[in-house]
C-alpha cells in the first residue's frame, strides 16, 4: 500500500514539472515572436540570410507654440485740474476825444484857421481819419471848405490837424469830424476745469509664437 501511495506521488510531481516546463517553453517562444515579428518573421530571417533588426532612435522636425509676453504702447486719456480762456469779441471802432482848440480868422476877414485835437482814448493803436474845416450856418452863405487827414494815433496819444481856409459871405461854423477805424476786441474770461490730456504708456499681452524643434522617433532598421 505504501508504494502504491508514492507511485501516485512521484505521478503527480511529474505531471507538475511537465506542465511548468511547458509554460516556461511557451514564454520563451512568445518573447521571441514578438521582437522578430513572430514565427513568419523568424522564417524570413532564416530564408534571407538571417537578417538582424533592432530600433534605433532617429531626428525628425516638428512645430511647437510656445507664449511670450511683448510690449506695446498705449495711449491713456488723464484729467488735470487746470483753466482755459473763454472769449467773447465783437468789432466795434475805437474810443477817441477830439476838440477844436482854434477857430480865428486874426487880423484877416476873408481867412480862418482851424486847428483839430484827436486822442486815442482806447487800449488799441490804430487810424483816424479826420475831415474838418469851416461850413455855412445860415441863409445866403457861401463860405464853405474843409480838407481830410487820417492820424495813425498810438492809444492814449494826441495827434492834431490844423488848415487856413478861405471864408464868403454869410455866417460860417468851424467843425471836425472823427471816423475811427474799427477793431476785433475781446473780452477775455479764466474758466477753471478738469481738462483732459494724454499720455503714452507701455503694457504687455501674450503672443502665441511657433518655433522648430528637433524631436526623435524610434524606427525599426533590419541588417
Amino acid at each position: 500500500m505504501e508504494r502504491e501511495d508514492r507511485a501516485l506521488i512521484i505521478s503527480i510531481l511529474l505531471v507538475v514539472l511537465i506542465v511548468i516546463a511547458v509554460l516556461l517553453v511557451g514564454f520563451v517562444l512568445y518573447l521571441v515572436f514578438r521582437g522578430s515579428g513572430g514565427f513568419l518573421g523568424i522564417a524570413g530571417n532564416v530564408i534571407g540570410g538571417g537578417e538582424n533588426c533592432k530600433y534605433v532612435s532617429v531626428p525628425y522636425h516638428d512645430v511647437e507654440s510656445y507664449v511670450v509676453r511683448e510690449p506695446y504702447s498705449y495711449e491713456e486719456t488723464y484729467y488735470e485740474k487746470g483753466y482755459s480762456w473763454d472769449y467773447d469779441c465783437d468789432s466795434r471802432r475805437l474810443r477817441y476825444r477830439r476838440e477844436i482848440v482854434e477857430c480865428d480868422g486874426g487880423s484877416s476877414s476873408n481867412k480862418v484857421r482851424v486847428e483839430c485835437d484827436v486822442k486815442n482814448r482806447d487800449s488799441k493803436s490804430g487810424d483816424f481819419s479826420v475831415k474838418f474845416g469851416i461850413k455855412c450856418v445860415g441863409g445866403g452863405c457861401s463860405g464853405s471848405d474843409y480838407d481830410k487827414e487820417t492820424l495813425d494815433i498810438r492809444s492814449g496819444s494826441t495827434e492834431s490837424v490844423s488848415g487856413i481856409f478861405d471864408v464868403g459871405s454869410g455866417d460860417i461854423k468851424c467843425f471836425c469830424d472823427v471816423t475811427p477805424e474799427k477793431r476785433r476786441v475781446c473780452d477775455y474770461d479764466r474758466d477753471y476745469r478738469m481738462i483732459p490730456k494724454t499720455k503714452l504708456v507701455t503694457k504687455y499681452k501674450d503672443v502665441v509664437k511657433t518655433k522648430s524643434v528637433v524631436k526623435y522617433k524610434a524606427v525599426e532598421k533590419c541588417e
